[in-house]
């Protein structure tokens, strides 16, 4: 049935969709971001949605807007695992947009994550106005840059450790989720990906002329990968740039090893690359860190504490403290009031505070998001308003929030 603009007397009724439904779910999701049909595209995604825990919003029988969840698990400060809901395949159709139906759509899947025991939620979002209503901030960014070809010469010499190798996609995606999933369990930000995620990267969904580098140790285990393609300005032109979609690397001489050779490919005269960290470690290991050019810093992964006491108890903390959070948070009012976090490097306890004293922070739900991986300062917040405490108090919860390194996740969903 057609979605078209009216009112509905009967509102807005959120359910899981049904088998029979995934067609429609697509239609809208197309809709909403103007795709082509793409039968191909279609098959792929309507497998990938139909695994998961898709939802709709109907309105008198059509699918008005949808939204979908991964089940995933994010790495936490402590190189703790804790189980995050990663949201996608959020959409409204064209025709039905400011008509709340985003809002019961959120409304219900938060509703049923914290039904199901599920502390975290997290999503990247299309436009950074949309989630902060509903409780999510951003937490992890990343950057993109530009680097002529030759500014990392020399940067792998000396590095015996690493022997890197050309595989073809079949190679790809029986060798290269291992390395991820290695490497994101030691990266706080990062999140288990999701099966369909490598067809995206090597499989049917990559872009044509996709290359991948593999870099293997001295015992030859695989040590970190690149994944790849050129982009040629002229079909015989020596002017093209290295587009680098993904490199993760276990090891730094793998890392060395395979910036080097991505920056000093013949017939090229840059590497660009995206979604990478926001503080990138190769500009330290250049002679001349000038060289990487930053083009853009864009917020990437958004939390949102489903579970607050679960979350904040899953967690690690630099430093040894106690501090009381109230927190407002009127879409998910379980979570709000005043609670008690004792922590530290060793462990974490969180619970209701009722009077207790001590260090004070008021601050709303998307603000505890921000500050949940250690990425962002809580004393940027205080300074924009959106965190509130004395001075002891922000002082704790630096202390004890700060990570020393800033998150980032390498994964997109």
């Amino acid at each position: 049935m057609p979605a078209t603009a009216k009112t509905w007397p009967h509102g807005i009724d959120v359910r899981p969709v049904a088998a029979g439904e995934i067609e429609c779910f697509l239609d809208v999701f197309d809709a909403a971001w103007g795709f082509a049909r793409d039968d191909g595209r279609r098959r792929h995604t309507g497998a990938v949605v139909a695994a998961e825990s898709p939802f709709g919003a109907f309105a008198e029988g059509s699918i008005a807007g949808t939204a979908m969840s991964f089940a995933m698990e994010l790495t936490v400060p402590g190189q703790v695992q804790v189980p995050m809901a990663g949201v996608s395949y959020v959409a409204v159709h064209p025709l039905n947009r400011r008509r709340g139906v985003l809002r019961a759509l959120m409304r219900s899947q938060l509703d049923d994550l914290h039904a199901r025991g599920v502390p975290l939620a997290g999503l990247g979002a299309s436009e950074a106005g949309i989630y902060g209503r509903f409780g999510y901030g951003p937490a992890t960014w990343d950057s993109s840059w530009r680097l002529a070809r030759g500014a990392a010469r020399g940067l792998a010499d000396g590095d015996d450790g690493c022997n890197l190798e050309m595989i073809d996609a079949p190679a790809a995606r029986e060798l290269l989720p291992a390395v991820h999933e290695q490497a994101r369990q030691g990266q706080v930000g990062d999140v288990r990906t999701y099966p369909g995620r490598w067809h995206d990267l090597a499989g049917d969904g990559a872009p044509p002329g996709t290359q991948f580098l593999l870099g293997r140790d001295d015992s030859g285990r695989p040590a970190g990968y690149a994944i790849c393609r050129i982009q040629r300005e002229e079909r015989y032109s020596a002017h093209a740039s290295v587009i680098v979609d993904h490199l993760i690397a276990l090891t730094g001489a793998a890392y060395r090893s395979l910036w080097a050779h991505l920056a000093d490919l013949d017939l090229t005269n840059q590497v660009i690359a995206s979604g990478r960290p926001e503080h990138e470690p190769l500009r330290w290991a250049l002679a001349d860190s000038r060289q990487l050019v930053v083009t853009g810093v864009h917020d990437h992964l958004w939390l949102r504490l489903v579970d607050l006491p679960a979350a904040l108890n899953a967690r690690r903390y630099a430093a040894e403290g106690t501090l009381v959070l109230d927190v407002t948070d009127p879409f998910c009012p379980w979570n709000q009031g005043r609670w008690l976090l004792e922590g530290g490097p060793d462990g974490a306890t969180c619970r209701t505070a009722g009077r207790t004293p001590g260090p004070s922070l008021r601050l709303d739900s998307a603000a505890l998001g921000s500050l949940f991986l250690g990425g962002t300062s809580v004393v940027h917040l205080a300074s924009a308003g959106t965190v509130e405490g004395d001075a002891p108090a922000v002082r704790q919860a630096h202390l004890m929030f700060g990570t020393g390194a800033a998150p980032w996740c390498s994964t997109e969903f």
